[in-house]
């Protein structure tokens, strides 16, 4: 079970670590829901297969370079 003070120690360091974008002007909400965007885990268009191919498939193309 969290303390009840886990949501404000999570907020202070994701704050902090994100502090260069919030300096930016993204506020701490805009950079929650593009995180959640990307949790999203599709294959491009370009790409004929599954999403654990892809993966495999980059893995392979990543570790050749």
């Amino acid at each position: 079970m969290r303390p009840s003070n886990y949501r404000g120690q999570f907020m202070s360091i994701y704050t902090e670590f994100y502090s260069g974008i919030l300096a930016k002007g993204y506020t701490e909400s805009e950079i929650r829901d593009s995180c959640k965007r990307h949790q999203t885990r599709t294959v491009p268009d370009w790409f004929d297969g599954t999403y654990a191919e892809y993966l495999d498939e980059m893995h392979d193309f990543l570790n050749g370079l």
